[in-house]
C-alpha cells in the first residue's frame, strides 16, 4: 500500500496535478470507534458547559455586542484547534460544538440587528469562509451544505419581497424554484473552477471546491427534491 501511494504521488507531481513539494499525509491510526466515542464524550461534556455559560452570562450575551464577541471567539478557537497538531483527540472533538455554537451566536446577533435575508446571506458567506480556513474535508462538506441552505433561503426571501415564504402560494414556490436553480448554476461554476484550478499550486483550492461543493450540491438537491 505504501509503494502504491508513493507511486501515485510521484505520478501526480509529474503530471502537474500536485505541487513539487507535496508529501504524503501523516497516517492516522486511530480506530473509528475510538474517534466516535471520543466525539460523543466531547459533545456530552460541551452541552452542560455551554448551559452553565448561558446561565451565568445569558443576559449579557443577548445584548449589544455580546453575541458577536462570543461568536468570533468561539470560531477563532475552533479554527486554531482544528489546525493544531498533536492535540488530544478529546480536545480536537470539542472544536466541533464550539464551531456550531459560534455560528449560532453570530446568527442570533445578525438576525436581531439585520433583515433576515441579509443576516442569512452573511452567515452563508461566513460558512464558506470557514470552509476555506478549516482543513478537515468532512467539515468543509457540512459547511458547504449550510452555506447553500442559508444562501438559498436568503435569495428566496429576497425574491418573495416581504411575502410569507412558507405560505406556499405560486409566487413563493417560484421564488424558491429560482433560488434553487441559481444555486445549481453556482455549483456548476464551481465544478468548472475546480477543473481549472486542479493542477500545481492551485490544487488546494480545487480540493476546497470539491469538498464544499459536495455539501452545496447535497443541500441543493434536497431542496429540489422537496
Amino acid at each position: 500500500m505504501s509503494d502504491r501511494l508513493d507511486s501515485t504521488l510521484a505520478s501526480a507531481i509529474a503530471a502537474g496535478i500536485l505541487p513539487a513539494d507535496a508529501v504524503r499525509p501523516a497516517d492516522d491510526d486511530r480506530p473509528w470507534p475510538v474517534v466516535l466515542l471520543t466525539a460523543l464524550g466531547a459533545w456530552l461534556a460541551a452541552i452542560p458547559l455551554l448551559s452553565v455559560v448561558l446561565m451565568l452570562w445569558g443576559d449579557w450575551l443577548s445584548e449589544d455586542l455580546g453575541p458577536y464577541l462570543i461568536g468570533v471567539l468561539l470560531l477563532a478557537g475552533a479554527a486554531v484547534v482544528q489546525h493544531a497538531r498533536g492535540l488530544p483527540l478529546f480536545v480536537e472533538q470539542l472544536a466541533v460544538p464550539a464551531l456550531l455554537v459560534g455560528l449560532g451566536s453570530l446568527g442570533y446577533g445578525l438576525g436581531d440587528d439585520l433583515p433576515k435575508e441579509l443576516a442569512m446571506a452573511l452567515l452563508g458567506a461566513l460558512s464558506l469562509a470557514l470552509a476555506a480556513v478549516l482543513p478537515r474535508p468532512w467539515l468543509r462538506v457540512l459547511l458547504g451544505a449550510a452555506a447553500a441552505g442559508l444562501l438559498i433561503l436568503s435569495l428566496s426571501f429576497f425574491l418573495a419581497d416581504g411575502r410569507d415564504l412558507f405560505a406556499w402560494h405560486a409566487f413563493q414556490r417560484t421564488a424558491i424554484w429560482v433560488s434553487l436553480h441559481l444555486a445549481l448554476v453556482a455549483w456548476l461554476v464551481g465544478i468548472w473552477a475546480q477543473c481549472v484550478l486542479g493542477r500545481g499550486a492551485t490544487a488546494s483550492a480545487a480540493a476546497l471546491l470539491e469538498s464544499a461543493g459536495a455539501g452545496w450540491l447535497l443541500a441543493t438537491l434536497a431542496g429540489l427534491a422537496l
